[in-house]
């Protein structure tokens, strides 16, 4: 029989074997600390393209609205410019008085195709500007100016109308009555 004895020192091949497991359980925890790693870095990187996307839509947002603001900007100053219009009015027909007859007994001496483009009048005065489109009908108003039936409104003094050329190729004609 073999004498078998005690050896203290570790046998080679169950150190091996030892010294294989460690390395197998530390390959392992570094392959799942790589797979961690690089699951956090795809979770990091998605998030990160996620805030670019709602940045993008954000921003498409604040343009839509700044444009909606300018678009009601516009809207307010021509509220505002009606407004102003609307009060001029309100001042000339609280002024007018009893004058509305009479305007319109101005107007119906205009020619016939005649624009008014300005018009003023109040208790002591009428200014129109009108545009007619040629020379021979505003001509024809100066030469037939109908001087007896603004007499027969009132007027005190009443000025020979005056015509000029206008920028889009008509005559202008202005008529002021005074009462």
């Amino acid at each position: 029989m073999k004498r078998k004895g005690i050896n203290f020192l570790p046998d080679k091949a169950r150190l091996q074997t030892v010294r294989l497991k460690e390395t197998k359980k530390t390959g392992v925890a570094i392959f799942f600390g790589v797979v961690i790693f690089f699951l956090l870095f795809a979770g990091v990187l998605g998030y990160n393209f996620y805030l670019l996307e709602e940045s993008r839509e954000i921003d498409l947002q604040v343009l839509t609205l700044k444009q909606q603001l300018e678009k009601y900007r516009e809207t307010e100053l021509q509220a505002f410019l009606l407004q102003k219009r609307v009060g001029e009015i309100k001042a000339i027909l609280e002024k007018k008085g009893d004058f509305g007859p009479k305007w319109w007994q101005i107007v119906s001496l205009l020619p016939s195709g005649a624009e008014i483009q300005e018009a003023g009048f109040d208790q002591e005065k009428a200014e129109i500007v009108f545009a007619v489109s040629t020379y021979q009908s505003a001509g024809d108003f100066v030469d037939n100016f109908p001087q007896q039936k603004l007499e027969e409104l009132g007027g005190k003094e009443i000025s020979l109308p005056l015509v000029k050329k206008n920028e889009t190729g008509g005559y202008l004609v202005s008529l002021k009555i005074i009462f």
